[in-house]
C-alpha cells in the first residue's frame, strides 16, 4: 500500500505574525494571505499581507463583509510573483464579525481553488485564520474546513539560506513568426525548465542524496519545570542572538550538454533568439527540509522569476508595430531583493523587478503596495544582476530622443542594437532577431 502524506495538522507562528494577528484583529474585520513554508505536516508561517484597498477611479472602494475573491486573488498573484523559493502562501486569515465558514463557505472555497492555480508552490489545503488563536485547514478528501493547531512560537524561525545565479546563454530557433514576443519566448522557457530538471545541484561543493536534511533540525517542545533558574533564562535569550547568524548554502547548478537527436531534420527559421544574462536565484528551507525540497525550492524560485520578467516585459511592450532593426536586445526587468523589515524575522527577504530606469524609490512604492510595509533603501540589494553596460548598445542619436525614451520606459522597453552578442549581458536578457524572407 503506498504512504499516504499526512495533511497539516499545526501551523507554527512566529512572533512577528503572532503580533500582526492581534494588531489587525483589534481592528475590526480584514482579509488578508498568510505566507510562509510547508514541511511534511507543519505550517511554518512568517508573515501577513494585509489586502489593499482597491481603488475605483481614485477612490476607494468602501471595506464590505463580503469577500471580494476577484480582488485577493489579484493580490496573490502580485505576492506569489515577488515570493523567493521556499516561501509561498499558506492560506489566508479572514476576520470577520460572522461565521464566514457558514456565510460565505462557497466563496472560501472559490479563493483556495483559484490562489491553488497562481503556482504549483501553493498547497492545495491551505489554511484560514479566523481569529488570533483559531484556524481550520481545507482538507481537499473530505472537501471539508477541519481545525489545525496553532502554536505561537517565542522566537523566530530559523530559515537556511540557499544562493546560486545561472548565466543563461539560450538560443531558440523558430520556423515562424507569431508576432506576439510572449509566444516566441515560450519555446526558451521550456528549454530552461528542461535543462533545471536534468542538471546537477552541488550544495558547498558536495553532492548531496535527496533526503539528506540541510534545513534546521527540528526542535521536540521540552515540559517545563515548576520554576526556572536564571541559567535557563540566560539560555532562551540566547536563542534570539544566534538567529542572527543565519546559514548560507552556496548553490552550483551544473548542466549537462544538450542531447542531439539521431535524426536531424534541416527547416528554415523566421525567428531566431537568445536568452542571455544572469538570473540570481535566493531560497529559503524551514526547518527538517530535505536536499529535494532544496531542489524544488530552487526550480521553482529560477523558473517564477524569468516568467514573471518575460510577462512583465511583454505587458510593457506596445501593440503598435514599428520598424525595428534585424538585431535587438530586450531588457526585462532586473531583480533585486528586499529584506523584511522587522528583526525578529531574521534572513527572510521577498523580491522585486526593476524596469531600465527606475530605481530604489519605485522599489520601496511598489513593496509598500503589495505588502504594505515602509522599507528603507538600506534593505534592498539592487546589485545582485549584471547589467548590459550603455556601451553595448547603440547610443541614441540626440539628447532629446534620450529624454523621449526615459519618459516612455514604464510603457516600452526601449530597443538597442547589439553590437556583439558575447559583450551585451544583461539581466534575464532576450536577444531577439528577427529575420525577414
Amino acid at each position: 500500500l503506498l504512504q499516504e502524506i499526512k495533511m497539516g495538522r499545526t501551523i507554527y507562528c512566529n512572533p512577528v505574525l503572532e503580533e500582526k494577528l492581534g494588531e489587525i484583529c483589534s481592528q475590526g474585520p480584514g482579509t488578508g494571505l498568510v505566507v510562509g513554508s510547508v514541511v511534511d505536516d507543519r505550517y511554518y508561517g512568517v508573515f501577513l499581507a494585509e489586502t489593499p484597498q482597491e481603488e475605483e477611479e481614485g477612490v476607494e472602494k468602501k471595506a464590505s463583509s463580503t469577500l471580494d475573491v476577484g480582488w485577493m486573488v489579484e493580490h496573490a498573484r502580485q505576492v506569489v510573483r515577488l515570493l523567493p523559493g521556499g516561501l509561498t502562501v499558506l492560506g489566508f486569515y479572514i476576520f470577520s464579525s460572522e461565521d464566514i465558514f457558514e456565510k460565505q463557505d462557497g466563496k472560501i472555497r472559490k479563493l483556495i481553488s483559484s490562489v491553488r492555480n497562481l503556482d504549483t508552490d501553493v498547497p492545495e489545503e491551505q489554511i484560514v485564520i479566523v481569529n488570533t488563536n483559531t484556524a481550520k485547514v481545507f482538507d481537499s478528501k473530505a472537501s471539508a474546513f477541519k481545525s489545525i493547531d496553532m502554536k505561537m512560537v517565542g522566537k523566530p524561525v530559523e530559515f537556511v539560506r540557499v544562493d546560486t545565479s545561472v548565466v543563461l546563454d539560450i538560443p531558440i530557433a523558430l520556423t515562424s513568426d507569431e508576432k506576439d514576443l510572449s509566444k516566441d519566448v515560450a519555446p526558451g522557457v521550456d528549454k530552461f525548465a528542461d535543462m533545471l530538471k536534468h542538471c546537477i545541484y552541488v550544495f558547498d561543493n558536495q553532492m548531496l542524496g535527496d533526503k539528506h536534511v540541510v534545513g534546521k533540525a527540528i526542535e521536540v517542545e521540552k515540559k517545563k519545570g515548576k520554576g526556572k533558574n536564571k541559567k535557563e533564562d540566560a539560555h532562551d535569550n540566547s536563542d534570539l542572538e544566534d538567529c542572527s547568524s543565519q546559514e548560507v548554502l552556496n548553490l552550483e547548478l551544473l548542466f549537462s550538454e544538450p542531447f542531439c537527436p539521431d535524426d536531424v531534420v534541416s527547416q528554415s527559421t523566421m525567428v531566431r533568439l537568445k536568452f542571455a544574462g544572469k538570473i540570481s536565484s535566493r531560497s529559503y528551507l524551514a526547518p527538517g527540509a530535505t536536499v529535494q525540497m532544496a531542489k524544488k525550492a530552487v526550480k521553482s524560485d529560477l523558473l517564477r522569476s524569468l516568467r514573471t520578467r518575460l510577462a512583465m516585459h511583454c505587458d510593457t511592450m506596445q501593440d503598435a508595430e514599428e520598424e525595428e532593426e534585424t538585431k535587438v536586445v530586450h531588457e526585462p526587468p532586473r531583480r533585486v531583493f528586499v529584506t523584511v523589515g522587522d528583526p525578529l524575522v531574521q534572513g527572510v527577504a521577498v523580491c522585486d523587478y526593476l524596469y531600465p530606469g527606475e530605481g530604489l524609490e519605485d522599489c520601496v512604492n511598489n513593496v509598500k503596495e503589495i505588502f504594505g510595509w515602509d522599507v528603507v533603501e538600506d534593505s534592498i540589494e539592487d546589485d545582485v544582476e549584471i547589467v548590459a553596460s550603455p556601451r553595448e548598445v547603440k547610443p541614441p542619436a540626440s539628447p532629446s530622443a534620450s529624454d523621449k525614451a526615459k519618459q516612455a520606459r514604464r510603457r516600452k522597453v526601449p530597443l538597442g542594437v547589439v553590437v556583439s552578442f558575447g559583450m551585451a549581458v544583461i539581466s534575464a536578457g532576450l536577444a531577439y532577431l528577427s529575420f525577414s524572407e
